[in-house]
């Protein structure tokens, strides 16, 4: 419900400003680097590192494709997009909003496809497209717009249930992550691969 989520934006923003009033560590530093309007939320964010590359402050300051190389959340990604047109278009001005499959979710496909997959550059391109849109979209912009286009124009519908945002089904578990061009949510589903 958007009531949990605000109060645990509330409670998130709240410990923030008590650690920055109690005087900040290094690491109290790099959470305050990747701080966005809403701090990222959801069952994989407790595996970013606190600091060095693939903490919230290293990709704040990074582009959505170097982001994802440096998080150890999305390796399979990282390597599916090497090459990809979609991974040039993350390293320009943007701004885009990434829904980005963990490692977890690319495991879900049974591995005979996945491979025929990632051996065909312009299906994995077109996959990668549908995971983008243009523009930066806030959880709650998400919420009420109901459905975004990504850039291989595919709707994508979004769902603001019990606790959880979903997109075409998929479960955001960790975002949003605010890096230099972009807002990544990590998704637990390739649910609309071709």
């Amino acid at each position: 419900m958007r009531t949990t989520r605000s109060r645990l934006t509330l409670v998130a923003v709240g410990l923030v400003v008590a650690l920055a009033a109690t005087g900040c560590s290094s690491d109290d530093e790099n959470v305050q680097q990747g701080e966005s309007a809403s701090a990222p939320s959801g069952s994989l964010c407790g595996s970013i590192p606190g600091e060095g590359p693939g903490s919230l402050g290293a990709m704040s300051t990074v582009t959505a494709t170097e982001a994802i190389a440096q998080s150890q959340l999305l390796t399979t990604l990282n390597s599916a997009s090497a090459g990809a047109e979609v991974a040039s278009t993350l390293e320009g001005e943007g701004p885009y909003t990434v829904f980005a499959p963990s490692n977890a979710a690319f495991g879900q496909i049974p591995a005979g496809e996945l491979d025929s997959l990632l051996a065909d550059p312009e299906q994995v391109d077109e996959l990668l497209s549908s995971h983008v849109v243009e523009g930066e979209e806030s959880l709650d912009a998400l919420a009420e717009a109901g459905s975004v286009t990504s850039l291989s124009g595919e709707k994508l519908m979004i769902d603001d249930g019990e606790d959880e945002l979903t997109i075409n089904g998929a479960k955001v578990v960790c975002g949003p992550i605010q890096v230099n061009n972009a807002t990544i949510y990590i998704v637990d589903q390739v649910s609309w691969r071709a």
